[in-house]
């Protein structure tokens, strides 16, 4: 099934309504879909530049180096994470995962750097 977040017509608002009675969804699931936009947030978490990075040492000492590719100066490592969620718009989309990752310490903010690569809204 297909449900798009911009509802030109009647006709559209109405299939949706009878999918969600049809299914014995809640009207709450049905208005979360009908205001709500799916997106996607790609963050980086990366060490800050103080912190030691023993993963980026030994890529570039043990592989990069020795492999002939010296005229790489300096490697830092990180975690990438993509992460699918509902939200009203590309900033509170944004908001949103800042603040999940700091409330369910996704990242340590005493050590690492949380960058946010691309926010993306997907047609569904």
């Amino acid at each position: 099934m297909l449900i798009k977040n911009n509802y030109e017509d009647l006709s559209s608002i109405l299939k949706v309504v009878s999918y969600f009675i049809t299914n014995n969804l809640s009207y709450i699931s049905l208005l979360i879909t009908i205001i709500m936009k799916s997106f996607i947030v790609e963050i980086v978490m990366t060490l800050k530049s103080a912190a030691r990075d023993p993963v980026a040492d030994t890529i570039q000492r043990d592989l990069i180096a020795k492999k002939g590719f010296d005229m790489v100066s300096h490697v830092r490592s990180g975690q990438y994470l993509k992460i699918s969620l509902q939200a009203e718009d590309k900033d509170s989309a944004e908001q949103i995962i800042v603040r999940m990752c700091n409330i369910l310490r996704i990242y340590n903010p005493v050590t690492q750097n949380l960058n946010i690569l691309k926010v993306t809204e997907i047609d569904q």
